[in-house]
């Protein structure tokens, strides 16, 4: 985290010393409370007023750097990237949001129209299970069978990374289930390139964790206790897309 820095600098000219001045203040006592609660995270006894407490986020990406996990993610991300042509990433909220402004900042804003050699040969990718738009589902289900004909052209396949912590979530669940049933439709129920081409990033309880396993999907992926999904970018939930997108993780 040491390496993330914010210049204000612009915003000076927006604001008066005065009111710059005013935001000093709450702002030290903010911080100050955020970091109180990532010492609070390793104690037994966290006061009510406090639960959830939700400061992962701050030590967890120096944790990640130094554990076996993070490679594990990247192999994982990098088998993915080399067996589809487009990525349909199921998620809401938080699951879904950091990734796409990593997408946005980073990649080509017309990622998608270019061809795989163009796009760095990774896949396309698509959004959905964060809305209940059956006209935007029935489209890249449509689009889904117009382009991918041939399970064994790398060109025509393509894969699911659903995140949910709960696998409650009404919007992604249904999507899920929709999803699902179609890509099994194309490679084959049993097949086990289609439990290989589907990744689940969930709590390690849950009905989305229960299901995966009962599916025998080949990498799962945590959610990690204590980070809430508007923070949760640098977990897998936004690292591991990232990673199948070819950004340096």
């Amino acid at each position: 985290m040491s390496n993330l820095r914010y210049d204000p600098t612009a915003a000076r000219k927006l604001i008066d010393d005065s009111a710059w001045d005013a935001l000093i203040e709450p702002l030290q006592a903010a911080r100050a409370e955020t970091l109180a609660d990532v010492d609070l995270m390793a104690s037994e006894d966290i006061p009510k007023d406090k639960q959830p407490l939700d400061a992962g986020f701050i030590p967890y990406p120096e944790q990640l750097l130094g554990s076996p996990e993070l490679d594990t993610m990247i192999a994982s991300a990098e088998r993915l990237r080399d067996d589809i042509d487009r990525l349909v990433l199921l998620g809401i909220g938080g699951s879904y949001m950091g990734l796409r402004a990593l997408f946005e900042g980073l990649c080509h804003p017309y990622h998608n129209e270019l061809n795989r050699e163009d796009r760095g040969n990774v896949p396309r990718l698509y959004y959905e299970g964060n809305n209940l738009d059956n006209d935007t589902v029935s489209g890249l289900l449509e689009l889904l069978k117009l382009r991918c004909r041939d399970p064994e052209k790398l060109k025509h396949r393509w894969g699911i990374v659903v995140i949910s912590k709960s696998g409650g979530t009404l919007e992604t669940a249904a999507a899920f289930r929709i999803f699902r049933q179609a890509l099994e439709e194309f490679y084959g129920a049993d097949a086990k390139r289609s439990r290989k081409l589907v990744v689940p990033i969930t709590g390690e309880e849950g009905k989305l964790r229960q299901f995966s396993n009962e599916r025998g999907y080949k990498d799962i992926f945590p959610v990690p206790d204590g980070i809430g999904g508007r923070y949760s970018v640098f977990t897998p939930v936004g690292l591991y897309p990232a990673a199948v997108l070819g950004m340096d993780v």
